[in-house]
């Protein structure tokens, strides 16, 4: 420490005046005797501390080493060391080209998600749900026709066969009078029409035809209108229906008419031929009707066989295997309308939604980083240090500038033992060599809640009244001394003249000899000790207590 540092606060004034008192000569002196020149002083009052001193640093309050938030190359740097900012000022900007871009594809982003989600949320085209819709119920149509079977009048037909074969079956094993009757029916008219042949027709069976035409006619047109209604809706399993039933409708009109066209012509050999058989097949039928062969009841089983098989494909004339065909045609159908109708779900939705909301939030990255690139000072103060220049590659681990505060600290370490004479809000003064001889003010601001272990030490931070600003530079060694008690207006006397030892005593100057004072001392500071008995205002003393003893010869120094 250096002793010659004084603080602000300490002795007030100290008062010295030298008093020229005139050389007395002690008649008993020796002529040999050799007087010791000395300077005297004035006991008076002033203000005394006492101070305890410590080293310390001179630190900015906050140091910041700027770094980018992102890449890239340094394309203007616009402050050098020493030069002052404030915050928001800027410091470097670095090449925008890459952010720039990243920027532009980030909002196309944006925009394609925005439209994604604005076609879901329109839904399909109108006149594609019309066409999907149409092939649906078509579809539909088609499985429900296979599923219901065969048209009804087909299964009656075959039914009415199945009955009719069976119905022969039991005439042929047991003969029936009717039965017989019928047979013999049979071959009679198998005999008149012969000989209607051999004779003509006769005037009623040809209006009989005639009006069998009409009838026929008739039903072929009604048919007709019916297979228009139905097929008016399109390509449907109704609709082949009513077609086959028209159809058949119209072969009925072509029957009848070829009917009257039989009746009327004259008779051919050929006709006659077929006539004659007719009658030859009606006689053996009436034969087998009062006597079946074996052979006759092995054909009608047979026969009832076939109906039987004809009964069951009338009514489901389509396998199992076509039927489920036709069945997932249908749902795939309506699967695919339902689709249609409607092709997104909620949760379809959500992640169209969060998909803008991903691409907002790329784009809002991207403009970040586009800023970015332009770098400013977070706070008020000087470049203290520069490491990048134009042109240089920087990252976010590589510092551009480091700007210091304007606000100064002076911090210190007190061993654990001193933390008692420490509190927050004490006065203190600091000292630094750039300033010999002038001490400035300050107050301990933080003193730290924990001891280090390896030097047993709290540090203490200070900060510096106004008289600093601008002298205290980060980095400075600093003297600190802590004013652990002070007293004003006491009498005092120069810290030189003090005598320490076991019995404190200060010289004074009596007939030209030096004498002892003793004395009882209080505060003491770097230049004064305070007087507590043993001295008066005023009194004058040896200003500095050379090796004098008592009874020694002194001269008072001129000019004291």
């Amino acid at each position: 420490m250096r002793p010659a540092i004084l603080t602000a606060i300490l002795v007030l004034s100290v008062s010295a005046s030298a008093c020229a008192q005139p050389a007395t000569t002690t008649p008993s002196a020796s002529p040999a005797a050799r007087e010791v020149a000395v300077k005297t002083a004035r006991v008076t009052r002033s203000d005394v501390a006492s101070t305890v001193a410590y080293t310390g640093e001179v630190r900015a309050r906050s140091s910041l080493a700027l770094v980018p938030k992102v890449p890239g190359r340094v394309e203007k740097l616009l402050v050098d060391v020493g030069a002052s900012v404030k915050a928001g000022d800027t410091i470097a900007e670095l090449d925008r080209d890459t952010f720039a871009l990243t920027v532009k594809q980030a909002e196309a982003g944006l925009a394609a998600a925005k439209a994604r989600l604005t076609q879901m949320k329109n839904g399909p085209r109108p006149d594609q749900v019309i066409q999907v819709e149409a092939n649906a119920r078509a579809a539909r149509a088609r499985s429900d026709s296979a599923a219901a079977g065969g048209r009804a009048e087909v299964i009656s037909q075959a039914q009415a066969g199945l009955d009719a074969t069976r119905q022969r079956l039991d005439g042929l094993k047991n003969p029936r009078a009717e039965v017989i009757g019928q047979a013999d029916a049979n071959l009679s008219a198998a005999q008149a029409r012969f000989d209607a042949l051999v004779i003509g027709p006769r005037p009623e069976q040809i209006e009989s035809a005639r009006i069998a035409i009409a009838q026929a006619r008739e039903s072929a047109a009604g048919a007709a209108r019916a297979r228009d209604g139905i097929c008016g809706y399109g390509p449907s399993s109704p609709c082949e229906q009513a077609r086959a039933t028209a159809v058949q409708a119209q072969g009925a009109v072509y029957a009848a008419e070829n009917g009257l066209a039989a009746l009327t012509a004259p008779a051919t050999a050929e006709t006659l031929a077929q006539a004659r058989s007719a009658v030859s097949a009606a006689r053996e039928q009436a034969a087998i009707a009062r006597q079946p062969t074996s052979y006759d009841i092995a054909q009608a089983e047979n026969a009832i066989r076939a109906a039987e098989a004809g009964v069951a494909l009338a009514q489901r004339p389509l396998a199992s295997g076509d039927l489920e065909a036709a069945d997932a045609q249908a749902d795939a159908a309506e699967a695919l309308l339902a689709l249609t109708t409607s092709p997104f779900t909620k949760n379809d939705l959500d992640q169209a939604e969060a998909a803008v909301a991903q691409a907002q939030a790329a784009l809002e990255m991207a403009r970040s980083n586009l800023r970015e690139t332009t770098i400013t000072a977070p706070i008020d103060g000087v470049v203290a240090d520069r490491t990048a220049v134009v042109g240089s590659i920087v990252s976010p681990a590589t510092p551009i500038v480091t700007i210091v505060s304007r606000d100064i600290d002076v911090t210190f370490a007190v061993e654990e033992s001193g933390l008692a004479r420490v509190a927050n809000g004490q006065a203190v003064s600091v000292a630094v060599i750039a300033f010999p001889g002038q001490a400035f003010d300050g107050k301990i601001a933080v003193i730290s809640p924990t001891i280090d272990q390896r030097s047993r030490t709290s540090s203490v931070r200070v900060t510096p009244g106004e008289s600093a600003m601008g002298k205290l530079r980060p980095g400075m060694f600093a003297e600190v001394r802590l004013i652990l008690d002070k007293k004003t207006g006491v009498l005092a006397v120069p810290r030189a003249a003090l005598r320490d030892g076991a019995d404190p005593s200060v010289m004074g100057v009596k007939d030209g000899a030096a004498i002892r004072i003793p004395v009882k001392v209080g505060l003491r500071d770097a230049q004064s000790v305070e007087i507590v008995s043993g001295l008066d205002e005023g009194q004058e003393i040896i200003a500095e207590a050379v090796e004098l003893r008592e009874g020694d010869r002194v001269a008072v120094a001129a000019g004291r």
